[in-house]
């Protein structure tokens, strides 16, 4: 093999392996706040999202369309308590309309409706929730229920109409996740508070300080 080649081919690989590397599934997100929820690790005004998985085996984001069974997952996120759905081995219930994006590769459409329908446990994985959901029925519909345990515990939107607008979830972006809800993240509540000192505290603290610091004067005078 000539000198000149070995660049070449390297430069040819180089370029192959990016072009393989950017082949990755998508994500896009939509984000907003709580209007009522039953679950008890979470309450209204508090954050939720969800998020949307999806491959239709290119490597752009630019004018591209994304069909439900394009899906590959879900993610929904309630306050401190994830829930998360391979879409390629239990798939939507139901589903109207198409993920678009247009030349820039910013949100051009979004699903007017996109249903998981009594969801078992085993089809998904969870952390965080209390009570447990059990089997599952999510929807962006722009109606609530966006969420609910089929026992009985539910989450409704603050706006649930935004849901199904393109430009109130975030642009495509590489996805190299997993779909499998990690352990679940502290709540402020659970966070532990830092003990302050009060008065009398800092006062002792001062006068401590303050006589050590003499002893150290004398002892140098002394030496």
């Amino acid at each position: 093999m000539s000198r000149p080649f070995v660049p070449l081919l390297a430069a040819a690989l180089l370029a192959a392996s990016a072009t393989t590397a950017s082949a990755a599934p998508y994500s896009s997100t939509y984000a907003d706040t709580i209007g009522a929820t039953t679950f008890t690790n979470a309450a209204a005004g508090q954050a939720f999202s969800v998020t949307l998985v999806f491959d239709n085996g290119g490597s752009d984001t630019a004018s591209q369309t994304w069909e439900a069974s394009d899906l590959t997952c879900v993610i929904w996120t309630v306050n401190n308590a994830v829930y998360a759905q391979d879409l390629t081995a239990t798939p939507v219930s139901s589903q109207v309309g198409s993920l678009t994006t247009d030349a820039l590769g910013a949100m051009w459409g979004m699903f007017s409706t996109l249903v998981g329908n009594s969801v078992p446990p085993a089809a998904y994985s969870s952390s965080g929730f209390a009570p447990a959901p059990g089997t599952v029925t999510w929807s962006i519909t722009g109606i609530n229920s966006l969420f609910m345990s089929n026992a009985g515990p539910y989450v409704d939107g603050a706006a649930p109409g935004n849901l199904p607008v393109a430009g109130n979830w975030s642009p495509p972006t590489p996805f190299a996740g997993g779909c499998a809800a990690p352990p679940p993240g502290p709540s402020q509540s659970s966070v532990a508070s830092v003990p302050v000192m009060g008065p009398a505290g800092l006062a002792l603290m001062g006068s401590a300080l303050g006589a050590a610091g003499m002893f150290l004067r004398r002892r140098r005078k002394g030496a």
